[in-house]
């Protein structure tokens, strides 16, 4: 088995509510309080081939001008990560969940020219970077297993595709018999690495974190929620992180919904598939020569 050393860190990367929503209409305006905090995790992992390290935001994304026209945030992420640790340049990645009740650093609108905005940008980016180094330098010896899992019930497509060739977009569906097919995947991906004091576990999903994206409040949406759910539910889990897929054309399946509660029940339904590959990974991991086991 291959010899890993993986890290792990968190920052709270909550902005202050003078720094604006999701830019265009009807998203805009100021955030009047938080619901639920945003973080950043980063994720270092070495073996004997390389290593990476992945920094994953509660954020709607990062556009590449935040920090003025003459300089690249993602760039300058990557430069000041690599230096510090060694990692490649091309080995360091910032994502982002896509939640929409965050702050607009997408790009849609001119935020550094809201008062207090670029210092705000300035000391998230320093947020970003610690992350990432402390991860470096928290490694510890690992094992890691993979798992795929799969959760119905959650996402749609937005354009559905009719029996006529034609692409249809809400509220133009057509009949469900005129319909061809409705995109979307439904798995959702898992990393475990189980190290001596506890399990870090990397889910993947792909779906629109859009819950509650008009709302007066910060927050994290159905991917906090499943972190949380995972983190107080799991035995032994010492940190679980989310990435999110090409999330496009993908959304909740209650596109009108802004109820908190429901963000909680999209991530405790995830949560459970977390939960249930974590658990079919750990019962094979301490039983590796059963018979049940090697036919998997």
């Amino acid at each position: 088995m291959m010899t890993w050393r993986v890290g792990v860190s968190c920052v709270d990367i909550t902005p202050p509510l003078h720094i604006p929503e999701l830019g265009f209409i009807p998203r805009q305006h100021r955030f009047q309080g938080v619901h639920d905090q945003l973080f950043a995790k980063a994720l270092a992992a070495e073996t004997d081939d390389g290593a990476a390290i992945i920094v994953t935001a509660d954020a709607i994304g990062f556009h590449r001008n935040l920090l003025g026209e003459d300089k690249d945030f993602i760039a300058e992420f990557r430069k000041r990560v690599s230096q510090v640790t060694g990692v490649a340049f091309d080995a360091i990645m910032l994502a982002a969940s896509h939640a929409h009740s965050t702050p607009e650093t997408i790009g849609l609108t001119p935020l550094r020219e809201v008062e207090g905005a670029a210092e705000w940008v300035e000391v998230l980016l320093d947020k970003l970077v610690a992350c990432a180094i402390n991860a470096w330098k928290e490694r510890k010896p690992a094992k890691a297993f993979a798992s795929v899992g799969e959760v119905v019930g959650v996402a749609w497509s937005r354009r559905i595709v009719g029996k006529d060739g034609k692409v249809y977009r809400l509220p133009d569906r057509p009949p469900d018999e005129q319909v061809d097919r409705e995109d979307y995947d439904p798995q959702l991906g898992i990393l475990l690495f189980r190290r001596s004091d506890g399990d870090i576990v990397l889910v993947n999903f792909t779906c629109h974190p859009t819950v509650v994206q008009v709302n007066d409040f910060v927050s994290a949406d159905y991917p906090g929620a499943l972190m949380r759910f995972v983190e107080s539910r799991l035995p032994d889990c010492k940190m679980c992180l989310f990435t999110q897929g090409a999330c496009g054309d993908v959304n909740p399946v209650y596109q009108t919904t802004s109820d908190f509660d429901d963000v909680a029940l999209y991530g405790m339904v995830l949560a459970g598939e977390v939960i249930k590959q974590v658990a079919l990974l750990r019962l094979h991991y301490e039983h590796p020569e059963s018979v049940g086991a090697r036919r998997l």
